[in-house]
């Protein structure tokens, strides 16, 4: 008994230490990748996207005129015939104007030719748009890139980025990530900060983690002074990406639908409590609820107010997350599509309250507002 008893502790004790090791090895590799083989990875599914005239005797003519550009693309979804790849809507944009004039060629890192790309649909709001080529030799090497979790990333996690800046083709950048939700109001766009240099060129490309997981869409620069020869902005340190939650929503919209609806709320506004009214909450809900999104404004004629919503309600979460606040609601509701039915938590007074609340279409013409010169964020690649 004994003997069999020391037998099951080592046992034990073995596949302790394996499990031990093991996780002690996943966190290794975790911070120590083999970048090189991440790269490579990455690199066989980034395309270099490239907006052409039809006409080859009128390329200067449409270079000058800045209808032609490149930029960076991924794949997205592969299939046995096609590829779908996601780019960012200003890179093609000039081909949406002038679609019997441009073409929009890709270029395959392990294919010596060129494929001619299809527009399935873009969307001007997210930044974002998708293409589709069909296989020439069936092949087989092609693999879409996976999304990160919605939750799964923070600041200070270390980002790999591949794309063509300033015509460098597949140059290979790593960085952190520096900061979440800087928004982006000209058109609204959560976006991820990072310091992997990007330049023009790299819009579209993509933004994973050490996994290999797609986190953002490159998009933008922040490059206030720096002119690099030619007259175009350089990298000054700040690149920012589409926040992959929000990119993966438009993509999948723009694969199924063709185009991204948007979902709004309506029939009250949200401002931001008073110093009282946020102690309150805190000594309600404990120090470390951070929930500061105050009801005002309420119209007594809408689905909320009949649905038992107040001004002065303080909002706690929606489908049981936690909101902090105005841009936080808006990140929320944005996961969601128009129709659905969320569940806005309220705090009245020490009571808690849960009202219904059925999800609303975004009238397009809305969604792009005039320019605004006081956001100095340039466009990164065209």
């Amino acid at each position: 008994m004994t003997s069999t008893l020391k037998s099951i502790g080592t046992l034990l004790l073995v596949v302790s230490l394996i499990y031990v090791i093991g996780n002690y090895i996943g966190i290794l590799e975790k911070r120590n990748p083999d970048l090189q083989n991440l790269a490579t990875k990455v690199m066989l599914s980034t395309v270099v996207v490239d907006i052409t005239t039809i006409d080859p005797t009128m390329e200067r003519l449409a270079q000058a005129s800045g209808q032609t550009g490149s930029g960076s693309g991924f794949f997205v979804k592969v299939d046995d015939e096609h590829a779908w790849i996601v780019t960012n809507h200003h890179v093609i944009e000039s081909y949406k104007k002038y679609p019997l004039h441009l073409k929009i060629n890709i270029l395959v890192a392990n294919r010596p030719w060129t494929y001619v790309a299809e527009l399935v649909g873009s969307d001007r709001m997210s930044d974002l748009a998708v293409l589709k080529i069909k296989k020439k030799d069936m092949e087989t090497g092609w693999k879409a890139l996976e999304w990160a979790d919605k939750d799964s990333y923070l600041e200070g996690e270390r980002v790999l980025t591949i794309g063509h800046g300033l015509n460098l083709q597949w140059t290979v950048t790593t960085g952190i990530i520096s900061a979440l939700d800087r928004i982006q109001f000209q058109p609204l766009q959560f976006m991820i900060q990072h310091d992997a240099v990007i330049n023009q060129g790299n819009s579209g490309g993509p933004l994973v983690n050490y996994s290999g997981k797609l986190v953002g869409v490159n998009s933008l620069i922040l490059s206030p002074t720096t002119v690099v020869p030619g007259g175009r902005k350089g990298w000054d340190g700040i690149s920012l990406a589409i926040a992959g939650w929000q990119a993966e929503r438009a993509v999948n919209d723009i694969i199924n639908t063709g185009k991204v609806v948007y979902p709004r709320f309506d029939g009250f506004k949200i401002i931001n409590p008073t110093i009282e009214e946020a102690q309150h909450v805190h000594k309600i809900m404990g120090e470390r609820h951070r929930s500061y999104a105050k009801i005002s404004d309420m119209d007594e004629t809408k689905e909320a107010y009949k649905n038992g919503m107040r001004n002065d309600d303080i909002m706690i979460a929606v489908d049981g997350e936690e909101v902090w606040g105005l841009l936080h609601f808006i990140k929320v509701i944005m996961r969601h599509q128009p129709g659905d039915v969320v569940t806005i938590t309220l705090l009245r007074g020490t009571e808690q309250i849960d009202v219904d609340f059925t999800l609303l279409v975004f009238p397009q013409d809305t969604l792009i507002p005039k320019e605004d010169k006081r956001i100095k964020v340039i466009p990164a690649p065209k």
